[in-house]
């Protein structure tokens, strides 16, 4: 369903991308996005189906579409288009110095204690003060800036995304990942799931055994905001994700209300956590996040058949406000994770 959804609902052709959110009143957002994370997984998932599969080839043709569309001219490219390239059986050898310099912003903006900062616009004064500095702020960087090091054997960028995590083991709590509406330090799923990939690729890169346990540390942290039980007639809530323990913009609470994309982001991360520690079901976890973002998706022959909303009400089992519906990428993440 998901992959139906992107090739004939979501791509449009001339803009050479897909819609990530739907319905197209909420203009900004609906705008057709050529992501190579996308693609990366639209690819990946396309890759299970049986050969003859016309899903298959439509699926394929355009994520190599957005993948070369990203590699193409020199210019600096980001890790997710240089993963994507790997996935797609590309040599990333030659990408290398221009994935570098796509880390130049990143690494000029580290502060000495390995750390990066707060800097928040006029707007966004109010969510946290100049200065300041959480998980979520550190982790997504030190996660590229470490699998860029396992990929290339840079010391220099190894080094600087070791001294990220050293500093972002000494934080109590995973906060701060979703600072463009919630308060910096508010506890935080996404920031949950971005600690354990960079406590990963710490370990993968040093084979030292601290950091596959800040990673169980860090996956433990997201724990509390997923409903493991489900109450009666709720058949969605089982599973779900809080995403935050606190409010967007001081206004907005979300206790009871399910952001599953934030719980998809921190599943993504549980099948490579539970290759290499089996001290909780980490897989049975991800799949029972997973199964619950299926329950949320549009069916087949409904509007925006596939996509799934961006809030669920546990209270009332329903959307509880006018919300766009999000693109299944993150669930084909989960389910390649899954399948490896």
């Amino acid at each position: 369903l998901s992959l139906i959804s992107f090739t004939q609902q979501l791509w449009v052709p001339e803009a050479k991308g897909w819609r990530m959110h739907l319905p197209l009143s909420f203009e900004q957002l609906a705008r057709p996005s050529a992501s190579p994370h996308a693609a990366r997984v639209i690819w990946q998932a396309a890759q299970r189906l049986p050969d003859g599969d016309p899903l298959r080839k439509s699926a394929m043709e355009q994520a190599e579409t957005v993948i070369r569309n990203a590699l193409a001219g020199d210019d600096p490219i980001g890790m997710d288009a240089l993963e994507a390239a790997k996935a797609i059986g590309l040599s990333t050898e030659p990408l290398l110095p221009r994935a570098r310099r796509g880390l130049d912003a990143i690494l000029k903006a580290q502060d000495i204690d390995g750390s990066w900062r707060f800097h928040p616009d006029e707007a966004h004064a109010v969510l946290g003060e100049k200065g300041g500095t959480a998980v979520g702020l550190i982790a997504g960087n030190a996660a590229a800036l470490l699998r860029y090091a396992e990929l290339s054997g840079d010391a220099a960028v190894r080094e600087a995304g070791l001294r990220a995590v050293r500093f972002m083991e000494t934080l109590p709590r995973p906060e701060g990942s979703q600072v463009w509406e919630v308060p910096l330090h508010v506890p935080d799923i996404l920031a949950a799931g971005h600690g354990v990939r960079a406590y990963l690729a710490a370990y993968r890169v040093t084979k030292d055994p601290h950091w596959r346990d800040q990673a169980v540390r860090s996956a433990k942290s997201g724990l509390p905001f997923l409903y493991t039980w489900s109450a009666p007639r709720r058949p969605v809530m089982r599973y779900g994700s809080v995403p935050v323990y606190g409010t967007s913009w001081h206004v907005l609470p979300w206790y009871g209300l399910l952001v599953q994309w934030n719980g998809l982001a921190y599943a993504a991360e549980l099948p490579d956590l539970a290759r290499v520690d089996d001290s909780l079901p980490w897989r049975q976890i991800a799949e029972g996040v997973t199964a619950c973002g299926i329950r949320q998706q549009q069916k087949e022959g409904e509007p925006m058949y596939g996509l799934y909303t961006d809030a669920w009400s546990v209270l009332t089992d329903s959307v509880p406000f006018p919300v766009p519906y999000i693109a299944p990428h993150l669930l084909l993440e989960c389910l390649n994770a899954l399948a490896e």
